[in-house]
């Protein structure tokens, strides 16, 4: 798969909503772009995955240009996995399109759920994280916590919808029966996670 980067588009200016405050706040889609970074992280994530763990099927969730099908050949039985990526607008011919700010998500279950960059961007984080119950046995997440994160303007600004800890986010994967297997800080600002349910322990 050929990947190209897309340059930082200009926002839309109908859609950007400004605050009292006079602060702009945005949406993903107004600011949407794609950085050689988020490649580069995505591959850290899925490093995290125990190899000894077989995976059939991976849902994508905010799969952008699908960096992570890039590297299902790391994981184990790579080479047969189901990919389906989830976005809010089709991508290619493997995009499942939903809008999660619109509490729209898939039906199927999947063995793995992969999270990357796309969580800050949830308005409704209760709904989504009831959404893991249909993740058979791990999820890897990525997020920029607010322990290294916690300008609330420059989160506006990146169209961040949220403000989580990362204690919110074991706590939250743990409510829907996941437990933290491995965690580690990616370039001093972004976590990176990964939770397997209890009986894949």
């Amino acid at each position: 798969m050929k990947i190209i980067f897309i340059p930082k588009l200009k926002k839309n200016v109908e859609t950007v909503e400004r605050r009292e405050d006079g602060l702009e706040t945005y949406e993903w889609k107004d600011i949407e772009y794609f950085d050689v970074s988020f490649d580069k992280r995505t591959a850290a994530l899925i490093d995290l995955l125990d190899q000894a763990q077989r995976i059939e099927s991976v849902l994508d969730i905010g799969c952008g240009l699908g960096f992570a099908k890039r590297y299902l050949k790391k994981i184990r039985g790579g080479g047969n996995i189901k990919y389906t990526g989830l976005d809010y607008r089709r991508r290619d011919e493997d995009t499942v399109i939903c809008d999660l700010n619109k509490r729209e998500f898939v039906e199927q279950n999947y063995d793995l759920f992969i999270v990357a960059g796309c969580l800050e961007y949830v308005e409704d984080v209760e709904w989504f994280f009831k959404q893991f119950s249909r993740c058979k046995k791990s999820a890897l997440i990525s997020y920029c916590t607010m322990e290294y994160n916690s300008n609330f303007d420059v989160r506006k600004k990146n169209a961040w919808k949220n403000n989580l800890y990362r204690v919110d986010i074991i706590s939250k994967m743990r409510d829907n029966g996941f437990f933290l297997n491995k965690e580690q800080l990616y370039k001093n600002k972004t976590v990176l996670f990964h939770f397997k349910r209890k009986e894949c322990l």
